[in-house]
């Protein structure tokens, strides 16, 4: 009877190791095998929950000077100055439109020189207060006074382009994403040369995440070759302007899905053997080997 046992037990040792040899083989060949597959899937930024907190309490805390009034005057008619312009923008008033502007920027060309991080304490308190407005109006479906005024024309480019238009279409860190687009209208209007204000890293990033996974609907007008090359190059500008603020952002990998999706297979092919050449064991690197067949064999299939 033991021999009996030990010979089923021996038996069963068999058949584990030849599962096992089986499952290793089958791993080994997944890894190493290229599987043709459409390339999808554009990695986002390596933003974090904890990046996202400090850029929130680091806007509060940029904000306060200006929460407690403490800003000087020329400061505080600016930005009554740039609410003015906002409601003008949204009225369609192009004669109000023309006198605010010339204002602002007259008022804002004499602040910068002497005031900046006043202007950078009123741009975080104007930011949090349009990304609090424009949520609620997502949640209860009106409008506010305070919305048109801060909002002004980037209201209607956010419409125009499809952007967070529901509670469903927000993403978790919408809050981080609308301030980072009030901070560039707010830029815009104030310092348009650039360089004086800079930009809030972190909330850029935020940005560029949610531009390439919604690029604007009006990019996607006319034919599907056309839709495919005015999203594609959009994107594209996207996905450059996010590796000059995170350099490890796999960028090739991310370009080639693009390319692939435009019909210019060549150009995702080299995109991928770019990304595979400088990262060979980067986390994207099996993907990237799936999606490098695939555009091979689909530049082929046109040569």
């Amino acid at each position: 009877m033991a021999k009996r046992e030990n010979a089923g037990a021996n038996m069963l040792e068999g058949w584990q190791a030849g599962a096992v040899a089986v499952f290793v083989a089958a791993v080994v060949t997944a890894v190493i095998v290229p599987r043709s597959a459409a390339p999808h899937g554009i990695p986002p930024s390596s933003l974090t929950p904890n990046d996202l907190d400090r850029a929130r309490i680091r806007s509060f805390q940029l904000a306060q000077p200006a929460a407690r009034h403490e800003l000087p005057q020329a400061v505080e008619l600016m930005g009554a100055r740039l609410r003015a312009l906002g409601a003008a923008e949204v009225k369609g008033d192009s004669a109000a439109v023309s006198r605010w502007a010339g204002e602002l920027d007259n008022s804002a060309r004499r602040l910068l020189a002497t005031n900046l991080q006043d202007l950078v304490a009123l741009r975080a308190f104007l930011a949090r207060e349009f990304a609090a407005v424009y949520l609620q109006r997502l949640k209860r479906g009106q409008s506010s006074q305070a919305l048109v005024e801060l909002g002004g024309a980037t209201l209607a480019e956010m419409e125009r382009n499809g952007w967070l238009q529901s509670l469903e279409d927000a993403p978790s860190n919408a809050d981080i994403v609308l301030i980072g687009l009030f901070s560039r209208r707010y830029n815009l209007m104030v310092a348009p040369e650039g360089g004086a204000l800079s930009l809030d890293p972190i909330e850029e990033r935020a940005v560029l995440d949610y531009l390439i996974a919604h690029p604007p609907l009006s990019n996607l007008a006319g034919s599907r070759s056309e839709a495919n090359s005015g999203r594609g190059k959009y994107v594209i500008a996207q996905i450059e302007s996010l590796s000059k603020l995170e350099p490890s952002y796999p960028t090739p990998f991310a370009k080639g899905i693009i390319y692939f999706e435009m019909g210019q297979f060549d150009l995702a092919a080299n995109a991928f053997d770019a990304y595979l050449e400088r990262n060979p064991n980067g986390p994207h690197r099996l993907r990237a080997v799936n999606f490098l067949k695939a555009s091979v064999e689909e530049a082929n299939a046109l040569h």
